[in-house]
């Protein structure tokens, strides 16, 4: 089968929202903000972030869509190709928590893979608690392999996999960043059971504008998610079947009145301006509480070692621990 992609051509640049104009249209699209009616328009021109929850789930996270699901996992999890998944199957992603107190958790897709447990995650927006709540949904999916009874060894690998529409590492040059329990001193590795992966689709869009072309089945997936279209995809899709089966259940969810809705609605809840500025101004707030915190106590402890009081009063008063007031005496001029 022959794939042509009939998204209209152009040039120019991109814009300072973050979505792309004419130039860059065919390369990604990640609207950063936008009104029904525009996300309409570019719905009618081929327009779409894949990465959107409901557009997401109706492409990977059904069963009838095991197959396609299993190439990007594979993609995601062997970039070199050192090995493949064979068999998966989808499982609840209602997590309950560990005491009834707890917090639960609704995982975007979560699936079993020739008996190892993945969870894939899609994160548009910038979160300024991402990282623990990638941790957090770990362990609860990890902690759920044992029933009552069983025995620790029957444990199970445990993956979560991370695609993000923003930089969560600015200091790392790489898109895909893997992530494991190691020795602090040797690197060597804990065990298996643990990986977590982030792929920061705008680092791979920068080498995609630079002029780079997809090398590999992830960076060709990659560029699917992230709203890449045009000749170029059209090529891929020839490459790669999968990633042309997905473009044209793509095109049968926008035929959908209601599916299109949902996605609308889906994509103008991701970039409400309000609350997610309410979300940063809080992380914001708790991270100059911690602060000051932490300045108050160590002032106090300041204070306390000038009047001669011993580390474990200074310990038991303020709650530093030995190392932290001994690095405190030392800094004494």
């Amino acid at each position: 089968m022959t794939f042509r992609d009939t998204t209209p051509k152009g040039r120019g640049r991109t814009r300072t929202d973050g979505s792309a104009e004419k130039g860059d249209s065919d390369l990604f699209y990640s609207p950063r903000s936008g009104t029904r009616a525009q996300i309409l328009r570019d719905i009618g021109r081929g327009r779409v972030c894949p990465l959107v929850d409901v557009l997401f789930k109706f492409l990977f996270g059904r069963p009838d869509r095991s197959e396609l699901f299993l190439d990007l996992l594979n993609a995601l999890v062997f970039p070199d190709g050192e090995r493949a998944f064979s068999s998966v199957s989808f499982i609840n992603n209602e997590l309950s928590p560990l005491r009834s107190s707890g917090k639960g958790s609704r995982l975007d897709i979560a699936a079993r893979l020739d008996g190892e447990l993945v969870n894939l995650e899609v994160q548009v927006r910038p979160d300024p608690d991402y990282l623990k709540r990638t941790l957090y949904y770990w362990s609860l999916l990890y902690s759920a392999t044992l029933e009552r009874g069983a025995d620790y060894t029957e444990t199970v690998r445990t993956i979560s996999l991370n695609l993000l529409d923003f930089e969560l590492f600015p200091e790392e040059r790489e898109c895909r960043n893997s992530y494991s329990i190691r020795n602090d001193a040797s690197g060597r590795r804990l065990c298996e059971d643990l990986q977590i992966v982030y792929f920061e689709l705008p680092k791979d869009r920068m080498e995609r504008r630079a002029g780079r072309r997809p090398r590999n089945k992830l960076e060709r997936w990659l560029g699917y998610l992230d709203g890449m279209r045009g000749d170029e995809m059209g090529r891929i899709a020839e490459e790669e079947p999968r990633i042309g089966e997905a473009l044209l259940l793509e095109r049968e969810f926008f035929q959908d009145r209601d599916q299109r809705l949902a996605y609308i609605v889906d994509l103008m809840n991701h970039w409400d301006e309000g609350r997610y500025r309410e979300r940063l101004e809080a992380a914001a707030l708790a991270k100059g509480r911690a602060e000051g915190e932490a300045k108050g106590r160590a002032d106090t402890a300041r204070r306390m070692l000038s009047h001669g009081l011993s580390p474990e009063q200074i310990a038991e008063y303020t709650g530093l621990s030995p190392d932290e007031i001994e690095a405190l005496r030392n800094a004494r001029p």
